[in-house]
């Protein structure tokens, strides 16, 4: 009788599906882990070769960056600007859009009795003649104590010349390029202010430039200086008259340097000023480019339209209440409508012939009473042809043109 084929149970049945649905399961498991590997590798390696600021895209893109920069402290800023919406701007944004955002402050005030004398001017001091140990004859003035040492002349009055600079550079990217424009930008500042805004009675003015590399480094000096300062780009301070400004790669750190050797010039030559006119001159500046003995401010269109959407949206303030807007204010309605406002109304005052003469009376006006008490908006209201009312008629027109013409000094 033929053997009947054995039936394998129901156990042995079920145990092989069973075992290939968990040998796949290991197997995808396996996979996953295998592709996270690599994943965290790649990122790694990505990780190493990218530059600092591929870095803080990254980050930033991921929404990390006010992390990242209290846990590691990165040198540099990861978020520069803010805008509407979001917290930060990343530095992949063009910088002609994201400078107007950047606040500028300030250490002190330009009226303060406790003020650092200008170290522009020198006292004449007596020239030394004696006869050192070698037995060569020295010249210096500075008083010897050997016996034989006589009195032969005085040192020149005046000191370091009508505008100067001392300028110093913390940290290891240093640009040669930078260094060599520094002091044409500086000086072409100076002139333009003087002289190109014809401001009368103008005094020698020699400032401190100091550019530090790194944000921790630049925070640390601004620390040591003040501890009422939150800017991670530039401010200036009246004591000892220094402008100190981050290094942002050389155009973006010269246009912040252009900005706050503004604010002293003005704040030494005219005291105390308008919010709006202060800023507004400062951001003109900006703007400069100088070759040889000419200056061109840029007047980009879209800037002008980004001004005209503001406008049109309804978040500038009426022109009669910017005029009188104090810091606080300013913080208020943001530095991304504040800085371009201010820049739009000093730019088009200074687009015509007639308005620019104006403009320069103004000035001159506001150094005749520096650091007193001025009546600013009765003086303008009745200065403009038609007053505060055409003032602001006149520059909604030119706004809504929208075809601003660049400045030529």
């Amino acid at each position: 009788m033929p053997r009947r084929p054995r039936t394998p149970d129901r156990k042995a049945r079920g145990s092989t599906p069973r075992r290939c649905l968990s040998d796949r399961l290991a197997e995808l498991l396996q996979a996953a882990f295998l592709f996270l590997v690599m994943l965290v590798l790649s990122a790694g390696l990505m990780w190493l070769v990218s530059s600092d600021e591929q870095r803080k895209g990254y980050l930033g893109a991921l929404g990390l960056g006010e992390w990242a920069r209290s846990l590691i402290g990165l040198q540099d800023s990861f978020d520069i600007v803010p805008i509407a919406g979001r917290s930060s701007r990343q530095t992949s944004v063009p910088i002609l859009e994201a400078r107007h955002h950047v606040s500028h402050d300030a250490i002190g005030s330009p009226c303060a009795r406790t003020r650092t004398p200008n170290p522009t001017r020198k006292a004449q001091r007596e020239v030394y003649r004696y006869t050192d140990e070698a037995g060569r004859a020295v010249f210096s003035d500075r008083k010897p104590t050997v016996h034989d040492a006589r009195v032969v002349g005085h040192t020149a009055e005046g000191g370091v010349g009508m505008f100067s600079t001392d300028y110093r550079f913390f940290g290891a990217r240093r640009d040669s390029g930078f260094d060599s424009a520094v002091s044409a930008n500086i000086d072409g500042v100076f002139r333009f202010l003087a002289k190109g805004l014809d401001l009368e009675g103008v005094e020698p003015l020699h400032v401190r430039l100091t550019v530090i590399d790194g944000e921790r480094r630049f925070i640390a000096y601004r620390d040591r200086r003040t501890s009422t300062l939150t800017t991670t780009s530039g401010f200036y301070a009246f004591d000892g008259n220094e402008a100190v400004v981050r290094w942002m790669g050389p155009e973006t750190t010269m246009r912040v340097v252009r900005h706050e050797i503004a604010h002293l010039a003005l704040g030494n030559w005219l005291g105390n000023m308008p919010l709006w006119l202060n800023e507004g001159l400062a951001e003109v500046v900006e703007r400069m480019h100088f070759q040889l003995s000419s200056a061109t401010v840029a007047a980009p269109v879209k800037d002008i339209r980004d001004v005209a959407r503001l406008r049109g949206s309804g978040r500038l303030p009426p022109l009669r209440t910017f005029l009188s807007m104090g810091r606080a204010d300013w913080n208020r309605i943001g530095a991304e409508v504040a800085y371009p406002y201010a820049w739009s109304m000093v730019h088009f005052l200074l687009e015509s012939p007639q308005r620019r003469s104006l403009t320069s009376a103004y000035l001159n006006k506001i150094a005749q009473h520096r650091c007193r008490a001025f009546d600013h908006e009765a003086y303008l209201n009745g200065a403009y042809p038609g007053g505060l009312n055409a003032f602001a008629s006149g520059w909604a027109a030119w706004l809504a043109q929208g075809r601003p013409l660049a400045l030529r000094y």
